[in-house]
């Protein structure tokens, strides 16, 4: 739990009666349900204001209320409508997961997909050989080369790895699914030598306790780093890598389905943004685009 959110949350369960009680129904019907902890942080954040600023439940506002808040959100809370839409989106789902019948009208928010800043497969190269370790080199690149998630790069477990297969076990990652990415060869080579030199434990890559995964923060922090040491000029996190794979996969004349697969979304129109960004490619057997770079 973030600091500012805990602040905020303990004058709401302080200053206004009832709200402890919706808080932990909420938060139970949001783990039963499988949201991350991400979307509720994002959620709760903006309901806690939301409800310290009327001093009141979010159920029993009515919807002069709700109307004048979300105005003040749009004309006040500067050029991001993230607040705005986080608040609309959280209501809507504590009236949902909690049954709450209710009569206010929600405004639609009509949402901005902009496209995904892209490596080129020169910046690539120019990237994973930058950190100075086999073990941030190999975390960045794996990374690329299997198109994961942050989360999903942090949770590996030597377990996981099937070298015979030529597989990687993605477990629980975004709503609680499963799924099997492609182990690249190179990446396989590389797995080999990091766990003979670094010899991990449990999880792959390990934080400062053995035993435990590395942070989020820590890696989004080693990424951070690793561009501004590489020169690089384009503003890309670890999530920018995941976006690169999909795109590079097309350019290299992989099938959609299967990039919907490796990527583990839940519906190919996800999948078809990269259209937009990649070259028309032919259909061939699915080959990680990190083995092309090679």
């Amino acid at each position: 739990m973030h600091k500012t959110k805990n602040s905020l949350l303990e004058q709401a369960f302080a200053s206004i009666p009832g709200f402890r009680k919706l808080y932990l129904e909420w938060e139970q019907q949001i783990k039963l349900n499988g949201y991350s902890s991400s979307t509720f942080y994002n959620y709760c954040r903006c309901i806690v204001k939301l409800s310290l600023h009327y001093k009141a439940l979010p159920q029993e506002l009515n919807q002069e209320q709700i109307n004048h808040y979300l105005l003040y959100l749009k004309e006040n809370e500067g050029k991001s409508l993230s607040f705005f839409k986080h608040t609309v989106f959280g209501l809507k789902n504590m009236s949902r997961l909690l049954a709450y019948q209710s009569d206010i009208k929600l405004p639609k928010v009509r949402r901005k997909r902009k496209l995904p800043v892209i490596l080129s497969q020169r910046e690539c190269k120019v990237l994973f050989k930058t950190p100075k370790t086999l073990k941030y080199r190999l975390l960045i690149s794996l990374t690329y080369a299997c198109g994961l998630r942050i989360r999903e790069v942090a949770r590996l477990r030597l377990s996981d790895i099937d070298f015979e297969r030529k597989q990687i076990f993605i477990r629980e990652s975004k709503y609680w699914k499963d799924r099997y990415v492609t182990l690249p060869d190179l990446i396989s080579i590389g797995i080999k030598k990091y766990i003979q030199a670094y010899k991990p434990m449990e999880f792959l890559f390990e934080g400062k306790m053995r035993s435990r995964a590395m942070s989020i923060k820590w890696i989004q922090c080693i990424m951070r780093e690793t561009v501004k040491e590489s020169g690089i000029m384009k503003k890309v996190s670890m999530h920018n890598l995941r976006h690169t794979f999909a795109t590079h996969a097309i350019e290299n004349g992989q099938n959609l389905v299967m990039i919907q697969k490796e990527l583990g979304h839940e519906q190919i129109q996800s999948t078809m943004l990269y259209l937009h960004i990649a070259r028309m490619p032919s259909e061939r057997k699915f080959v990680s685009p990190f083995d092309m770079l090679y």
